[in-house]
């Protein structure tokens, strides 16, 4: 069984999140909103995403954040490899 670290987690209703918003761009506070996270972790959370390349963010009052691909083309793998880094089936392997 993996387990995902629950900033892996936010991270997955965070990206869920946007991919239901068809490309239009989303506040922080609008996604801490629909996701019931509280608000500095959705930031702590997008901040990692984008810096892992897999949300863009636009500064500014119309600003906010999207996704940089499309839902179909960013995998699950990749949202836990972003936020957890590499994951192994055991323990051995990731030695």
């Amino acid at each position: 069984m993996i387990r995902l670290s629950k900033i892996t987690d936010y991270g997955v209703l965070i990206m869920r999140c946007l991919a239901q918003a068809n490309a239009r761009q989303m506040s922080a506070r609008e996604i801490a909103q629909i996701t019931r996270v509280n608000l500095p972790t959705v930031s702590k959370v997008l901040k990692l995403l984008v810096g892992r390349g897999l949300v863009r963010s636009t500064r500014g009052s119309s600003g906010g954040y999207q996704l940089v691909n499309t839902p179909e083309q960013t995998s699950l793998a990749e949202i836990i490899r972003a936020l957890d880094g590499d994951v192994s089936l055991t323990e051995c392997c990731s030695q």
